[in-house]
């Protein structure tokens, strides 16, 4: 019933990325410390700029990397050039792709985890800063 809700709503897409099944999700994150950071990495919501705009709190939804793709968590973890070198550091860590279909699995593999958070979190805390935030 509950993977079932899950899977219909609208709200909750940004978290359906790293955690597809209810139980999974939870057995995860009973593992993992979950920060402001991590919370953000998780929803989409924070700094991103699809995310600030939608609340009319940045003018563009676009990426500064080309002022043409929409600034996800997809799009910074994934496809971002400017996060493309840490993004190799982690894939050659791990052993693996950072795509949009592996994320899920990153996040739920004890060996990747870790180095795939530290990515994750520095690209995320550099994008945040660069939309403005603070305390991030």
């Amino acid at each position: 019933m509950w993977q079932q809700r899950y899977e219909s709503s609208d709200a909750g897409s940004g978290v359906r990325l790293f955690f597809p099944e209810v139980r999974a999700a939870h057995r995860t994150l009973a593992k993992l410390e979950l920060t402001n950071i991590r919370a953000q990495i998780f929803t989409g919501h924070g700094g991103l700029r699809k995310y600030l705009f939608r609340f009319k709190l940045s003018t563009v939804q676009t990426c500064t990397c080309d002022d043409a793709s929409i600034e996800s968590i997809t799009h910074i973890l994934v496809e971002c050039p400017r996060y493309s070198a840490k993004r190799f550091e982690c894939e050659s860590r791990i052993g693996r792709s950072i795509e949009p279909q592996s994320l899920k699995e990153l996040i739920n593999d004890d060996s990747c985890r870790a180095h795939f958070l530290a990515f994750a979190e520095s690209a995320m805390r550099q994008t945040a800063k660069a939309n403005g935030a603070k305390n991030v």
